[in-house]
């Protein structure tokens, strides 16, 4: 074994594992009906060089020897992790290949051809889960040892960057697993309006323009799959872990909390499924939570340091990002409008200052979004996206409890859509299945507004 470890063994060992495990993420990639793009794949850089560091720091790992009983965690859960890779993978491709027999049709033979590839995912999987359960306790233990205080913040976190390298290293197994990412219906919506130049104001043109790095590649490389995947990294998933980072980081330099609440602070954002997840969803919400949670941090700074009060730049900064918050969805706006008396009401201290924000928000918003409207020639969205709400009560009650409603209220749910019919495509988690069928001016008549009430 001394041997099999020498240098220049090694390093071929792990150059035949990252071969390996890339010749797995292809048949991987197979079952999710995308093996067509996956030699795309095998030229983005990225991929490999992720998928070898990870390999690179397990074989040093084990070379060097690790807790038997953490090895046999990690092998545990990460071999969990591959079969149910694997096994959804499978389900997603029988899916999309309208296939579905397949799903419950998962024969002896298929589970052999997955057997020869489900150790690299596990290998891919287990190195994480190394790097989680054994590196990051190594460098705690190593903090503790040289330092008597426990209050403070241990140093391997002290930076803002080691906070976001450790989030978005926890993040990348689910892209490469979930490669190249998913991609929101209203998402599809926006790039078309990209493609074909004509806009609309029925999603926040700011959040339409931002995914125009998706256009520009795909005209480039003619290749949507890997658009989207380097879309998905570059503005979705390293902003987002930087500023999940910057707002742990800012907390605890506001309230110096515990260290533990700090680490766990910090897990939650790296390991909560959610959280990844979202990052490899292309949909325009996420400019939203970025500058969302950018904005409340400044909010708090302001709270907690009076002395802000008297920085200009500090304001231009608040204004500047509530102004893109603004922009980043619709209906933010009306919150400001919902919150601002609150606040004036209760925040005597600083009414001053909310009143200029806000007042400096709502003109900044109001100009730019005018100068984008007629920048791009965006139409105007219909008047029913913004009636999502009554819509999906009204066909509810119309789908389930008919038999609760009398004649003349059943006759004036069946006039909000073209077709009564239309009132039984209502699903909970979807308005767009009954609200693309209605009749967007009855919403603006007064046998509307009385009935509705």
């Amino acid at each position: 074994m001394k041997m099999f470890f020498k240098a220049n063994n090694l390093l071929i060992l792990k150059i035949i594992l990252t071969i390996y495990t890339l010749y797995s993420l292809k048949y991987f990639y197979r079952l999710k009906h995308i093996e067509s793009e996956f030699y795309m794949n095998m030229t983005f850089i990225f991929i490999i060089a992720a998928v070898y560091l990870l390999i690179n720091y397990a074989v040093n790992l084990l070379k060097n020897g690790i807790d038997r009983r953490l090895l046999i965690i990690s092998l545990i859960v990460g071999l969990y992790f591959a079969f149910a890779a694997v096994l959804g993978a499978y389900y997603e491709g029988a899916v999309k290949g309208e296939r579905y027999a397949e799903v419950l049709d998962f024969t002896l033979n298929d589970f052999t051809n997955s057997m020869i590839y489900i150790p690299a995912i596990w290998f891919l999987f287990s190195s994480c889960i190394f790097f989680i359960y054994i590196q990051i306790p190594k460098m705690y233990n190593n903090y503790i040892n040289q330092n008597s205080s426990y209050t403070e913040m241990p140093k391997m976190f002290n930076s803002i960057y080691k906070i976001w390298l450790f989030i978005f290293i926890c993040w990348l197994p689910y892209f490469i697993l979930l490669y190249p990412g998913y991609l929101y219906w209203d998402a599809g919506s926006q790039i078309s309006q990209l493609f074909t130049g004509r806009f609309n104001t029925h999603h926040p043109i700011l959040t339409t323009l931002y995914m125009y790095f998706i256009y520009i590649y795909y005209k480039i490389s003619n290749n949507g799959i890997l658009s989207i995947a380097l879309f998905i990294i570059i503005f979705q998933m390293i902003p987002l872990s930087f500023i999940y980072a910057y707002m742990i980081n800012k907390l605890n330099k506001i309230y110096n909390v515990n260290k533990m609440t700090v680490v766990f602070l910090i897990l939650f954002a790296a390991l909560y499924p959610v959280n990844p997840v979202i990052s490899i969803i292309v949909e325009k919400g996420i400019l939203f939570i970025f500058f969302l949670i950018l904005f409340i941090v400044k909010i708090i700074e302001l709270v907690e340091n009076i002395e802000l009060k008297g920085q200009k730049k500090y304001f231009i900064q608040l204004i500047i990002i509530g102004i893109i918050l603004c922009l980043s969805r619709n209906n933010v706006i009306y919150g400001f409008i919902i919150v601002m008396p609150i606040m004036l009401l209760f925040a005597k201290r600083y009414r001053k200052y909310i009143f200029v924000s806000f007042a400096g928000i709502f003109i900044g918003y109001i100009l730019l979004n005018t100068a984008i409207i007629k920048i791009t020639g965006a139409n105007k969205g219909e008047f029913r996206e913004s009636m999502s709400m009554p819509i999906q009560q009204l066909a509810r009650v119309y789908k389930y409890h008919k038999d609760t409603l009398n004649a003349d209220e059943i006759k004036f749910i069946e006039k909000i859509v073209k077709n009564k019919n239309d009132l039984n495509n209502y699903l909970p988690k979807r308005a767009d299945n009954v609200k693309n069928y209605t009749n967007s001016h009855f919403f603006k008549t007064k046998e509307f507004i009385t009935g509705y009430m």
